[in-house]
């Protein structure tokens, strides 16, 4: 999201959004750290929940990568209500345990 102060439009690769609007949500990127899931756990719960995720408004990206801890989901959304939505209706039921969120609001996405 590169915003243009002088013409006041908000420009976000991918997005028409209208001028800058200081109340509008910005694009977050959310990433999930599973407390001791590892690959083979996920790979399992992974296929469902993706096909009903790229059907989600405001979805736009996810990526999943193991760490010392378990496994991280890092997501891109539109907004961070959108995606909350989505966790709190999908994710929650089906992630077996302890689940640490870090919610960052983008400046810039860039698209290939």
């Amino acid at each position: 999201m590169a915003r243009a102060a002088e013409s006041g439009a908000d420009v976000r690769s991918g997005f028409d959004y209208p001028a800058v609007d200081n109340e509008a949500p910005l694009p977050v990127l959310v990433r999930h750290n599973v407390v001791g899931m590892d690959t083979a756990a996920y790979d399992q719960v992974s296929p469902g929940l993706s096909e009903l995720l790229k059907k989600q408004p405001g979805f736009i990206l996810h990526v999943a990568y193991p760490n010392p801890e378990g496994v991280t989901v890092s997501e891109i959304w539109e907004g961070r209500e959108q995606h909350d939505k989505w966790f709190d209706e999908n994710v929650k039921a089906n992630v077996q345990g302890e689940i640490k969120q870090e919610v960052i609001e983008l400046h810039n996405i860039v698209e290939a």
